[in-house]
């Protein structure tokens, strides 16, 4: 593949106009591809470029997404997470799909601050958050053994044996309330024909429950043919395992 390319030292000064001075922005760049860049100029005995600004959003999503959701911070890895493919290594494409990565990232964070009370989006790193409900019955004392519960008559419910505990995604899932089949298809159909997208929450894929923006383009049985907006490709969802339709808050 590189057989027959260009030695460094031939694109050396077309590379450090195109870097010295501006913005440099990647994925684990200060980490990587930084050091690249200046170990090649000092092979050739040239004085490397230098930022006048640098964006890594390896470290960015380290502060603000967190490794939990997806396993680690790889590109590869959040790639597949949100379902917009494998790392190519070419230069062009996974500057692409760092785009995307990061635009879906921002777009959990977003829901998860905005409108995690309303649509029971999840939990962000760090810790599990009270519903409302929770809340208040922790203000009022409620679900412990104090003595005026008991005088109430209010009582405890214990833990019955041999019943194994459900996982968080379980609970996650079971909490979030499903939408009537009419009330879905009555969403989908109006996108359908408005062209407009519109989130759904899917029970199904390698992520599920995650808020996801689509295009319905029309109905095959108890299927709907729509583009992912995150991958944009064509995909078939199955009517039974979309539990959320929202098209009032987002929607182009």
């Amino acid at each position: 593949m590189v057989q027959n390319s260009p030695t460094f030292a031939d694109v050396a000064d077309t590379i450090f106009r195109m870097l010295d001075g501006n913005i440099w922005a990647g994925h684990n760049i200060k980490g990587f591809d930084n050091p690249r860049i200046t170990e090649e100029f000092r092979a050739i005995g040239r004085v490397p470029p230098r930022p006048s600004g640098m964006i890594d959003t390896y470290h960015l999503l380290k502060r603000s997404f967190g490794k939990a959701r997806a396993g680690n911070l790889r590109l590869n890895t959040l790639g597949k997470h949100f379902g917009l493919g494998d790392e190519r290594h070419r230069a062009l494409a996974d500057v692409g799909l760092n785009i995307e990565v990061l635009k879906s990232c921002a777009t959990v964070i977003f829901l998860e601050k905005n409108f995690a009370s309303m649509f029971s989006l999840g939990r962000p790193e760090g810790g599990e958050k009270e519903s409302p409900a929770e809340a208040g019955d922790a203000e009022k004392g409620e679900g412990k053994a104090s003595a005026p519960a008991a005088a109430k008559g209010t009582e405890q419910k214990s833990k019955q044996p041999g019943v194994a505990e459900k996982t968080d995604a379980y609970a996650a899932t079971s909490a979030i309330p499903m939408m009537s089949e009419k009330d879905k298809r009555k969403l989908l159909t109006a996108a359908m024909e408005q062209k407009k997208t519109v989130w759904i929450r899917y029970n199904g894929g390698t992520n599920p429950m995650q808020p996801r923006p689509i295009a319905p383009l029309g109905w095959k049985d108890h299927l709907v043919k729509a583009t992912c907006k995150q991958s944009g490709s064509e995909r078939h969802f199955r009517e039974d395992r979309i539990t959320e339709v929202i098209s009032k808050v987002w929607s182009e």
